[in-house]
């Protein structure tokens, strides 16, 4: 059984509809060693006399003091992270995942990164981190949402595009308004034209399991190595 970690609540902010962003300060120990497409297990509410137990990718880049979690609200345990105030301690075990949804040490491969929803949260983390690291590396984000009012954190994907040339990203929206004047659509659907040719790029596919089966399947399908197919699955409902 794993040790139970303790980390207490610095900030909380409301993101976006029904997504909250939780920063943490690790109390005991002090200090936290993780890689960018790491998660904890948070122990939330109680339910039946046990204890609620979920998996969140961390959203922040490696930092010993402490990480981050984007949490979209829709069941007992993300309310518990919702009603979370400044000062509150929590339980956790983690991180948990290295080499399964973690940056490659070495890679001379594009990398292309596939998101929806709070699947952008390991993305965050990894471009956060592993940008600088690689300057010359072409970067892709491929994000998928419904609707306009869906999109949050916007302001940081321009930021890094902006600093880094070599990385750009793009929002598909699955029920966008008329006057949305980007791409519309599945991401599944709408992923082959967006990357072009598969070759030579190593991918990263995080959020609906849905969209994750059907991307990974056209990636497989065109010769793409498992081993260049990264995923880390939040939930399998109906795919934006």
């Amino acid at each position: 059984m794993a040790t139970a970690l303790t980390a207490r609540v610095i900030t909380k902010d409301d993101i976006g509809p029904d997504v909250v962003q939780v920063d943490f300060e690790m109390v005991d120990p002090p200090e936290i060693r993780y890689e960018a497409g790491q998660y904890i297990i948070l122990h939330t509410a109680e339910q039946n006399g046990k204890v609620v137990k979920r998996s969140y990718s961390i959203a922040s880049p490696p930092n010993s003091r402490g990480f981050s979690l984007c949490v979209k609200v829709v069941g007992v345990a993300s309310q518990f992270v919702s009603d979370l105030k400044s000062g509150d301690q929590v339980k956790f075990s983690g991180p948990w995942g290295m080499g399964k949804f973690t940056f490659p040490e070495k890679t001379e491969s594009e990398i292309v990164l596939v998101a929806t929803g709070t699947g952008f949260s390991p993305i965050n983390s990894i471009l956060h981190s592993k940008l600088a690291a690689h300057p010359e590396t072409k970067f892709l984000f491929l994000w998928g949402l419904k609707r306009e009012q869906d999109i949050y954190l916007q302001n940081v994907l321009d930021e890094a595009a902006k600093k880094h040339p070599h990385f750009s990203y793009r929002i598909i929206l699955s029920d966008a308004s008329p006057s949305w004047p980007g791409k519309r659509g599945m991401l599944s659907k709408v992923f082959s034209d967006e990357i072009g040719a598969v070759d030579g790029k190593e991918y990263f596919l995080a959020g609906n399991g849905a969209m994750i089966v059907r991307v990974e399947g056209y990636l497989k399908g065109h010769g793409v190595p498992v081993e260049k197919i990264h995923k880390e699955i939040f939930f399998l409902p109906a795919e934006v």
